[in-house]
Order: C-alpha cells, then structure tokens, then sequence
C-alpha cells in the first residue's frame, strides 16, 4: 500500500476513533514511523477558544521520560497520557507566548513566518540553528520538520517532529509529512471543534447542565428532578451601588464577588446554574456528594469559605447574603422553540429565594431552612 493509500485508512480506521487530540497525536506519530519516518519528538500547538487558556501544546515522545519544567505563571493545566512505550506532554496555557523571547528564538516562530520549515539537526557538539536543536541533538536526532497546519478551528496550528533517521528526508518523505500534515489537520479540526463546544456550554451553562446540553438534551421542556442542596446568594444594596459607580466599576465589583462565591462552590462540588443581576443560584446535588447531609454540609462549608477571607480570619469579605435550602427541583429547557434556557424550577427554588429575602430583611449574613 502506498503512503496516501495508507495515510487515508488511518484516517477512517484509526485517527477518526481517537477522542482525545493527545490519542491522535500518538496514533499520527505511530503511522509516521511505520513507513520510515523515525519520530523522536512531535510537538504540536494550537490556539483555542477558552476563558482562561490562550493556548495548547501536546508533545509526543517516542518513549517514557521527563517531560521537562515549565514556569507555571503561564501553565492552567498539565497532564501526561503514557501510552505503550509513549508518553505525551499536554500543557494548557494562559496567554499566548508568541512574543516572549524564548518563542522568537524558537523554530515555531520560523514556521510562523514562512509556513513550513525543514532543517538539518547537528550532531551535538556543533552550534545549532536554534536553541531547542541542542536538546534534539543529544537525543541522537538529525532532521526536523515543522509545517503550519491550515485549519479552521483556530488562528495557528503548527507542528513538528524531529527524526533520527540515518539518511535525510526525501522528497517523497517530504512529500508525503505534507500530505499527513493536511489530513491530520481534518481529524484535529473535529477534537478541536468538539472541546470548543463543550467549553462554551460548560462556561455559560455550568458544569453539569453544559454536559447536559452536549449529550443531547437539548428539547424545549426536557426536564428532569434533580435532589440536593440549593443555593441563593446576593449582595445587599445592589441597586444603589449599581447608581453611585461607573458601569466598568460595576462590573468589576461582580466579577470580584462571583469569582470568589463560585470558587468556593465549585471548590465544594457544587455546579452554579445561574447568575440574576447580582444574584446566584447553585446546588449541591446529592447525585454527586452521596447522601443528604454530605450535601448540605458541603453547601454550608462553601458558604463559610465564600463569607471569609482568603486568610481564614472569619473577616467578612462582602455585604452579601447567603440563603441554603434543600429539596428536589426540576432542572433542565424552559424557554421558547429558537430561544432556551437551561435553568433550575420549583416550590424548592422559590423557598431558598424568599429565605434570602428574609435574611436580608433581617440583617443576617446567612440562613438555612429546616427541611
């Protein structure tokens, strides 16, 4: 079987099974190297669509092995997948590194400019091309490949591999890196466009209901009951506040009170399903913290972290009140055919809101009902 023959029924058979970009990458990498392409290293970046991530860089190494630091003032997550002999380096970033020193000293940047890049690896006691040439080196590799991938999915998409082949790259090998380089672009496009959507309904939905939504449950009135431990919290005198600030203050002042109240939710297990104006709404479901009271004592531990500072000094950190209640609510599209909401209802949601009306009535941080 020829090289596109091959690569095309890796592509049906194999790439299009793999539901991770860090499996395709090592499958890719699997096909390269059975047809005589020796990859030691494959290193594979792309911008993505996320809140707080710039960017994604998977590596492949072509045996297990210490992946190397990295500053993690830039690093959201990481994680390593071993697979076989393999192991793959997945780093999520913050904000993109195209201008940073290291970057324009970098290959990527290369390839960047001029959209492909094949150059010759020195044994290791030579001066390099590139800084990252020299660790290649003395992995005993001898040749490097990097394209920039033309997919939709993202602004950038560049990969590479470096090889230890003994003889240099032929046309024909060069060849066919371009042609595997554009099919992998299709296969990469669909995981890319798949953890796009699942991080907007995640982002905007929340947690649960996002995940919801992305299975499939997606019908106007598809409702299901949902047990556990409901939220409402907001902050006093709101609506004056909102009169004496400037409108980019405001939003300030929310984005400060959510970003703690919902890390200390999350921090819990709970799921925030709304927010109101000043207002959230959340649950502690017990589907997920097992019984009743490991729910209700979840909300109540969320809520004592949400209403003190990061110190533990039992200082209060905003004028906002906290309503907790539990009960069985129904969850899941309200709206109109062209216009949804997944969203919490219910006697139960109404009871945790006037329970929060009554704290604020009364002056209190906090309350909780009996049932």
């Amino acid at each position: 079987m020829d090289f596109t023959s091959a690569c095309l029924d890796w592509a049906i058979n194999r790439g299009s099974r793999c539901d991770a970009i860090a499996f395709l990458l090592d499958s890719y990498c699997r096909l390269l190297r059975a047809h005589g392409v020796n990859v030691r290293r494959c290193n594979l970046a792309t911008d993505t669509l996320h809140p707080q991530m710039a960017g994604m860089r998977h590596v492949w190494f072509s045996e297990r092995t210490e992946p190397g630091p990295i500053n993690p003032d830039v690093v959201v997550q990481r994680r390593q997948y071993p697979v076989d002999d393999a192991l793959i380096d997945e780093v999520f970033f913050r904000a993109s590194s195209r201008t940073s020193p290291q970057y324009l000293v970098s290959p990527f940047h290369r390839i960047d400019q001029d959209g492909e890049l094949h150059a010759s690896i020195k044994s290791a006691d030579e001066e390099q091309a590139f800084p990252v040439f020299q660790d290649l080196a003395a992995l005993g590799c001898t040749e490097y490949f990097g394209i920039a991938l033309r997919g939709f999915t993202a602004p950038r998409q560049q990969l590479s591999i470096a090889i230890d082949n003994a003889e240099p790259l032929t046309q024909e090998k060069l060849e066919n890196l371009r042609l595997s380089a554009r099919v992998l672009t299709l296969l990469l496009n669909t995981l890319l466009e798949h953890e796009v959507k699942k991080t907007i309904a995640r982002t905007y939905l929340g947690r649960d209901a996002g995940q919801r939504v992305c299975a499939g449950m997606i019908d106007l009135g598809n409702v299901i009951d949902v047990e556990g431990a409901l939220w409402y919290s907001d902050l006093r005198g709101f609506t004056q506040l909102s009169q004496e600030i400037s409108p980019a203050e405001l939003v300030a002042a929310l984005n400060s009170y959510y970003g703690r109240v919902v890390g200390a939710i999350y921090a819990h297990g709970g799921d925030v399903l709304k927010y109101v104006g000043d207002a959230i709404l959340a649950i502690f479901p017990v589907q997920a913290l097992a019984t009743p009271q490991q729910a209700c004592a979840a909300a109540y531990a969320a809520a004592l972290d949400a209403q003190t500072d990061e110190n533990g000094s039992g200082t209060r950190t905003a004028d906002d009140c906290i309503a907790l209640h539990y009960g069985l609510a129904q969850y899941g599209n309200i709206g109109a055919e062209d216009r949804l909401d997944f969203t919490l209802i219910g006697k139960e949601v109404n009871v945790v809101a006037r329970a929060n009306d009554i704290a604020k009535k009364n002056n209190e941080p906090m309350v909780w009902t009996r049932a």
